[in-house]
């Protein structure tokens, strides 16, 4: 019935990063769960109810391709400004999105975010089924060991891959 050390953290192999699992399917604590872990950077968390959000469609549609239901995608606050120092390299929040496309300019979000064209850079959204806030934050560093490029800040991002 699962690997007896499972505690949300020991699916990551500490020396790889990697899925110990073949096909990345966990049974355990909460049964047969069949899921990919997304990860992506983001400067803040502070509407849970708003879109998961991307700067050009193709980005967006890139995702849905990706995404099957089910999936999730923890926001990880970026290491610079404008994300808060407190948040930085932290885990902010997780949320379920949809396929459903959004305009996400139509959403509360932060106006000190607009480009220097007045423009809000991330208007491609994906509807939410759900989303958590985390109270604790922990560090990714204490989740993983990977290190991820700078294009989790623009796409989604495989962090607990079924098959990535």
């Amino acid at each position: 019935m699962g690997d007896p050390d499972y505690n949300g953290y020991t699916a990551l192999s500490p020396q790889t990063g990697q899925c110990r699992y073949p096909d990345c399917s966990y049974s355990g604590l909460l049964g047969d769960v069949r899921m990919t872990v997304y990860m992506k950077k983001v400067y803040g968390f502070s509407e849970p109810g708003n879109p998961l959000k991307f700067s050009s469609e193709k980005l967006r549609e890139d995702a849905i391709a990706k995404l099957e239901r089910g999936d999730t995608v923890i926001l990880v606050g970026t290491k610079g400004k404008p994300t808060r120092k407190e948040d930085r390299g932290r885990i902010l929040g997780m949320v379920e999105p949809t396929k459903k496309t959004v305009d996400a300019t139509k959403f509360p979000h932060d106006k000190d975010l607009y480009n220097e064209n007045g423009e809000y850079p991330w208007p491609y959204g994906l509807s939410l089924r759900q989303a958590w806030k985390f109270p604790a934050n922990p560090c990714l560093s204490e989740v993983t060991t990977r290190k991820f490029s700078r294009a989790s800040a623009s796409r989604i991002v495989c962090l607990l891959p079924r098959t990535c």
